[in-house]
């Protein structure tokens, strides 16, 4: 008997000395959840054009070809176009926007798609300001029409 304690306590802490460290190094197994973000930058070697910011007076919006335009009227009372890829409603129409906007080049649909440059706008902001110009209401546009020589002189008229 005494030898079988002799051989038992020897193997005992041995086997102690070996586990009990490996089980303080041991992780629980409740599993902890981290949440990481990563931000990747895009690396834009390109130079980036050069951005003119406006403040513009809408005026109307085109649809019908290959890229939409937006027709503004600046404070010189110039017309500007302007490629967009947002449509703007027919009831901003007169109002005054914050408009930044850049050379962009563009490719014309067809057989050969040829490239061509426009303004890009690329943001854009509704401000609450006086328009450059007040807007023309119908009989304003009537009146106009009755004050032309041609009228006035009888001119046959186109039903």
């Amino acid at each position: 008997m005494m030898l079988r304690q002799l051989i038992t306590f020897p193997l005992v802490f041995i086997a102690l000395t070996i586990l009990l460290p490996s089980c303080k190094n041991r992780k629980s197994r409740v599993e902890q959840h981290h949440s990481q973000t990563t931000v990747i930058k895009p690396s834009n070697n390109e130079p980036s054009a050069p951005t003119t910011n406006d403040t513009l007076q809408f005026i109307h919006f085109e649809g019908n070809y290959d890229y939409w335009s937006c027709v503004f009227l600046n404070s010189k009372k110039d017309t500007v176009t302007l490629v967009t890829d947002t449509v703007i409603s027919g009831r901003y129409r007169n109002r005054m926007f914050l408009v930044t906007y850049f050379t962009d080049t563009l490719y014309q649909a067809g057989d050969n798609d040829s490239k061509f440059t426009a303004l890009r706008m690329s943001n854009f902001k509704v401000l609450g300001r006086k328009p450059f110009v007040d807007p023309i209401t119908e009989q304003q546009i009537l009146q106009d029409v009755w004050n032309l020589q041609e009228v006035q002189s009888g001119a046959d008229q186109v039903l």
